[in-house]
């Protein structure tokens, strides 16, 4: 596990400062909804704003419960956004940034297998990102405890865990593209099918060509209100666990035929 522990090593204080960003975001939102208890006024405008807005924001639910305040200005759209940069970001480097410096000879000069190097790099990416993940919940749990607001901490789990299977998707597709190809395609064409997946889903509504190819976009199975207020829908989280598999196994095939002149 050497390696594993060198690549968070080599990250300690990026993860540090990703994890109190999003403490910190989260508890200023949990605050600003105990200071502010009556958003029906939000619900009022809601109502009145035009359905394709919707589309351009993400899913406008009601703002009176900590479940939809938390669905509609976190997991809508400021999550999956953070959360997208940061685990596309990670993947690309995990293998393209120590070829690019010229120290991926040196990795696989040592007496380890591709796959254990692959693994640990892969088991980095996947601990740091679930580290977010932790973060966010226990400080939404905390935070509310702390302002006496009501949530179902284990319904909030599994919101996080669909983010986090989300993210994965996103993520272990660049890493195979940038094992396959070079980490600039690895960024551009995930970093633009998280944009595609998003406007694809949400304006299946409106326009009926994109309802017939919404069942592609992982967006789809990102359902956040109704796993914030109803708790976990497991056929929903195996249609975004699948994806993340079949990266995995192209990503690793790539690794193990790159040739890098060893």
């Amino acid at each position: 596990m050497r390696i594993f522990w060198e690549s968070l090593r080599e990250r300690q204080r990026s993860i540090l400062a990703w994890m109190i960003g999003f403490i910190a975001f989260c508890g200023l939102l949990i605050a600003f909804f105990n200071e502010f208890p009556d958003l029906s006024f939000y619900d009022e405008i809601i109502a009145q704003a035009p359905e394709i807005f919707s589309a351009l924001v993400g899913e406008l639910t009601t703002l009176t419960t900590i479940e939809g305040f938390l669905s509609a200005e976190l997991f809508s759209l400021m999550f999956p956004v953070m959360m997208a940069v940061l685990g596309i970001s990670l993947a690309t480097s995990l293998i393209a940034k120590e070829e690019n410096a010229g120290t991926l000879e040196l990795l696989l000069a040592r007496p380890v297998s591709r796959a254990k190097i692959f693994n640990q790099k892969m088991l980095s990416l996947v601990f740091q990102l679930a580290l977010m993940m932790l973060a966010c919940w226990a400080s939404i749990v905390l935070f509310t405890s702390i302002y006496n607001v009501e949530i179902n901490a284990v319904n909030l789990a599994w919101a996080l865990v669909a983010l986090y299977l989300l993210t994965l998707d996103f993520s272990m597709l660049a890493f195979a593209l940038s094992n396959i190809f070079n980490r600039g395609i690895g960024m551009a064409i995930s970093g633009a099918l998280f944009v595609v997946s998003y406007f694809v889903s949400n304006l299946s509504a409106f326009i009926s060509s994109l309802d017939k190819i919404k069942d592609f976009s992982f967006f789809t199975y990102y359902r956040h209100y109704d796993l914030l207020t109803n708790g976990a829908n497991y056929a929903d989280l195996l249609v975004l666990l699948v994806p993340i598999l079949v990266f995995y196994w192209l990503a690793q095939a790539a690794f193990e035929r790159r040739d890098i002149g060893l």
